[in-house]
Formats: structure tokens, sequence, C-alpha cells
């Protein structure tokens, strides 16, 4: 017999780094070796430099599985709505296993930072995806003195954030029992209390009221939540993520702050107020400073009509809104998603969310650029975690 001659490894798998997806996926089958290097989380990072993900928002997809069991898909939709660039980032029960000791129906998705899922296992229980590389790690799990509850509507998470001078990936939380802010880190084995002022436990509290309305926004490295108003003005609050501080910012002009939800568009902080009868306005921050001026540039005819009046706060609650750098904004429910291109003024549907048969849940996270973007940094997280690949999760389907 002839002696076999194989190609290096590293020479694969620059030639795999130039195929197309699905033809990388039949790649996979030939044979174990090339399975690995397929499999292997620097190919898969250096795949996504390659071909970074498009601004997107995720959905929910319930699908079935064996045996009459149902499956949740999270997929991610461009914001321009090019339903042909949807993609999946994972899939997984939504019941779990029998032998489990979680008494969390399913994961529960919680947020989106720089390409990296949180999902929520249990009560102080909380796991990092890494969609690209296909990596989990499981943050530091929270004592139960005080920093949570099992009671069910109980969610002291207000945000998952990238902490640049450190490299960590945080969780802020808020505690109603103990009345203050924590941080549970990355590189910390227990969670930190924020040293704040006495109105903390009002922030944490207001944070925690809009967190039902829409996820804070990071833009300038802060994060931003949606506008209350008790003397007529609006206000938004900030929180620094290098210094760890809240503050707050001027918010946009709105008869009903209740109703406006913020997104991130070119770079700038904007805001959609679904507060009108037939319209939503779309408002910019022009001058990210203290003066913080606002100015309208587009109003979308509202197609939400449902025979009764507006706006009904579940119906608030539930609408999504994100903007892209192409100009690009999509905005609305399972009942009703468009896409509004602000180039053109033009409003189109996207067919493919509104069919109910299909089970598609939208939700109002965004899931934005490559999530390798920031070299090892992210890496390194994964690495100093308890971490595990999708192989090490049976029931866990990463894109498929």
């Amino acid at each position: 017999m002839e002696h076999e001659h194989h190609l290096p490894e590293d020479t694969v798998a620059e030639i795999l780094l130039l195929l197309p997806a699905k033809a990388v996926a039949r790649c996979a089958a030939v044979c174990k070796a090339w399975r690995r290097i397929t499999a292997d989380p620097h190919f898969l990072a250096a795949r996504a430099r390659r071909r970074p993900h498009p601004a997107s928002i995720l959905l929910l997809t319930y699908v079935d599985a064996s045996f009459g069991a149902e499956d949740i898909a999270v997929d991610a939709l461009p914001i321009s709505s090019d339903d042909d660039a949807r993609h999946r980032l994972i899939r997984y029960p939504t019941a779990a296993p029998p032998l489990a000791t979680t008494r969390q129906r399913c994961l529960l998705l919680l947020a989106s930072c720089d390409g990296v899922l949180l999902f929520k296992a249990d009560a102080g229980v909380y796991f990092l995806f890494h969609p690209v590389t296909r990596q989990w790690a499981q943050l530091p799990r929270l004592p139960a003195d005080g920093y949570y509850t099992t009671y069910k509507y109980d969610y002291p998470e207000l945000a998952l954030y990238f902490h640049e001078p450190s490299g960590e990936f945080r969780l802020l939380c808020f505690s109603l029992q103990r009345r203050v802010c924590y941080i549970v880190s990355t590189g910390a084995a227990e969670p930190r209390d924020l040293l704040e002022p006495e109105d903390v436990t009002t922030t944490g509290r207001h944070i925690t009221a809009r967190l039902f309305v829409t996820p804070p926004v990071p833009l300038h490295g802060s994060l931003h939540w949606p506008p209350a108003s008790t003397t007529g003005e609006t206000a938004l609050t900030a929180f620094d993520t290098v210094s760890e501080t809240f503050g707050q910012m001027p918010g946009p002009p709105s008869r009903r702050p209740w109703t406006v939800k913020l997104f991130e568009m070119g770079g700038l902080l904007a805001a959609a107020d679904f507060g009108g009868n037939k319209h939503v306005d779309l408002c910019f921050l022009e001058d990210y400073s203290a003066a913080g001026r606002w100015a309208r540039r587009h109003r979308v005819a509202s197609p939400w009509q449902h025979g009764r009046g507006w706006p009904h706060d579940i119906d608030v609650c539930s609408m999504a809104v994100a903007g892209d750098d192409d100009g690009n904004v999509i905005l609305g429910n399972n009942e009703r998603l468009l896409a509004y291109d602000t180039r053109s003024n033009t409003v189109r549907n996207v067919h493919s969310v509104m069919r109910r048969r299909r089970s598609v849940c939208v939700t109002k996270l965004v899931f934005k650029g490559s999530p390798v973007v920031r070299g090892q940094h992210q890496h390194a997280c994964f690495a100093t975690l308890p971490a595990s690949s999708s192989a090490d999760f049976p029931s866990i389907h990463s894109r498929s």
C-alpha cells in the first residue's frame, strides 16, 4: 500500500477559511481531522473576522424536536431585514432534562453584549455563550444571602457589559432586599457592591421597571436606559462602564416618556417614541454632552391599530427597535414588524416574522458586530472561567 500524504492542518484550515458556510459544514463530515479543524475556536474566530455578522435583532423560534418535544432556536435577523442573511446562533430544549438540578424550565436568554449571549439557568446561576467559538463559561455563582430570591418574578439583572480596563465581562445587578447595586465579574469569585450615593435604591428600582420596556443601550462607554419624567422634563439614566458610576442625561422630549425606547444608530443615541396614535417619532441626540440637544428627524406611520386606545402598556413593552450604520431601523413586535429606511423614507413589512404558525418571538435584544473584534480579551474571559464547548452540552445545538 502506498504511503498516504496529508496536507498540514494549517494548510487545510486556510483552504476551509475561503469556503462559504454550507461548504464548510459539508467538509466537516469528510473525516475526524477536518471536523476537528472546523470546530476549533481559533478557526471559528478567524472565519468570523473574515465574515463579520451585520447588526441584527434576536428572534426566538420554537421548533419541533424529537419525541414530541420542542426546542428554542435563537436566530439573528439583520436590521436591514434581509431574511436570506438570517442565521441561527444556538438551539436548546424548552424543558430541562429530568435529572437536572435547576428549577428553571429552560435557559432564559437575558442579554447580548459584544457578540456574547447571557443565559440564566437558575436563581443566581448565569452562563455566557460565544456563538462563534461555541464556547460556554459560567459566571461566579451568586450566594443566596440577599443577592437574589427564589421568587419567580425577581429579576435582579440590570445589564451585561464589557469592562475595557480589565478585559472582563461584568453583570450589573440590583438587590431589592439589600438595597444595593452589585457587580458579578468574570474575574472575581464573589459579587462586589457598588459604592453609590443614597439614591442608588431609587436608581435601581427605576432601571428595573424600565427593563420591561427595553434593555440598556451601550454607546461611548456607557449604558443608557429609557427616560423617566418626574418634573415634566425627561431624563435618561446612564452608567459609565469604566468608572462604574451612575449619572443622568437629558432625555428626548415626549409627553409620554414611558413609551420611549432607546437604540443606537450610526454612532448616535436615538429614541423611538411610540406615544402617538398614528405615528412613531424617531429622535436623535445630536450633542452628546450635558446640554443634550435632541432633534426629531423622522416620523414613521404607525400600523399598530388594534381597535382600542393606544398606547397600551403591554403593547409598548413588546415593541422592539434597533438601528444599523446603513440607515435602517427595525421596529415592531410579533404582530407587525417593520423595516424603515431613513435614507429613502420607505417602510416595508418583515413577513417572515409575522406568521404566527412559525411561532417566532421578536426579542428586544440586539446582536451587534463581530464577536471577536476585541482580540484575545474575550477569549481570555472564557479561558479563566469553568469553560466548555457545546460538545459538552448534549442538549445544546449550536447553529443548527
